[in-house]
């Protein structure tokens, strides 16, 4: 049964009386828009927003920069709903930050700084060329930011970033032996029908 504890991923094809009934029971969306276009399909974000379901920022792979997903999200439901208010950069970063935790219903604790949170937080270097004039800040940081500009992120008030290296791990030797590990991977995925058949997506 759907109710505010459900967590909807994706609703490519979902009805108006879909998001009528979603909209009802007060379930959320966790919105994927990364692996959307790489399917050929698009979900009705814009019919989602106007029916005020809550909506979190997801990716639904290993690999996605959620300033990208950001992107997608915006340039996606502006090319479809034709209009170019459809997604406002600070609704896009408000999706991916307490969008995502009052999905999750956590809000009480993450999502945004205050009083009693915890305290989650990242520093980017606006710095970077691709960066300047860094002139609108919801704006360039929506459709300009790259996940590579985050130099430094705390968790919870604990330093896990600093200087653009993760504290703690040594990130150059994890991923070599991740690498050497790649090869008897896709043997495995090959012998059961490639990425494609393993994941049930025809994606290439």
């Amino acid at each position: 049964m759907l109710s505010h504890r459900s967590i909807l991923a994706h609703l490519t094809f979902a009805s108006d009386t879909d998001l009528d009934l979603i909209a009802q029971s007060e379930a959320r969306y966790a919105h994927c828009p990364t692996i959307y276009p790489r399917r050929g399909v698009y979900p009705d974000l814009q019919g989602i927003q106007d029916r005020r379901i809550v909506t979190g920022l997801a990716t639904d792979w290993m690999m996605n920069d959620p300033f990208e997903a950001m992107r997608n999200a915006m340039n996606a439901v502006r090319l479809l709903s034709g209009r170019h208010d459809a997604l406002t950069s600070l609704d896009a970063i408000k999706m991916a930050t307490i969008g995502s935790a009052t999905v999750m219903g956590i809000e009480d604790q993450v999502g945004s700084l205050a009083t009693g949170k915890r305290a989650d937080l990242i520093q980017l270097d606006l710095q970077r060329p691709h960066l300047q004039p860094f002139y609108a800040e919801y704006s360039s940081l929506a459709y300009y930011a790259r996940a590579s500009d985050v130099v430094c992120s705390v968790i919870d008030g604990r330093l896990v970033l600093e200087d653009d290296c993760i504290l703690g791990l040594d990130e150059p030797n994890i991923l070599n032996r991740i690498k050497k590990h790649v090869p008897d991977w896709l043997a495995v995925l090959k012998r059961h029908g490639g990425v494609g058949v393993v994941l049930g997506c025809g994606c290439s």
